[in-house]
């Protein structure tokens, strides 16, 4: 497994969102609550970008069908 630098600690903060590509993998790290995540930016229902997904207790929102992912566990 590669190591891939994605930010710097001091760029970091309370409502921390960013998109990153590595290889065929479109991933967003962002901050909630408190923690630091790095999730896919990909919908698995139809593809859509969640970059722009609302932040709501522990959840991550697709803005386009209202999917619900848990940022701890993966769940939908």
């Amino acid at each position: 497994m590669q190591f891939h630098a994605l930010e710097k600690l001091i760029e970091l903060g309370p409502g921390y969102r960013r998109a990153f590509q590595i290889d065929d993998r479109h991933l967003i790290l962002l901050e909630s609550e408190g923690e630091y995540y790095l999730v896919s930016s990909i919908c698995p229902h139809k593809g859509y970008s969640l970059l722009e997904g609302k932040l709501e207790a522990g959840e991550l929102h697709c803005p386009f069908h209202g999917h619900r992912f848990n940022l701890a566990d993966g769940s939908v």
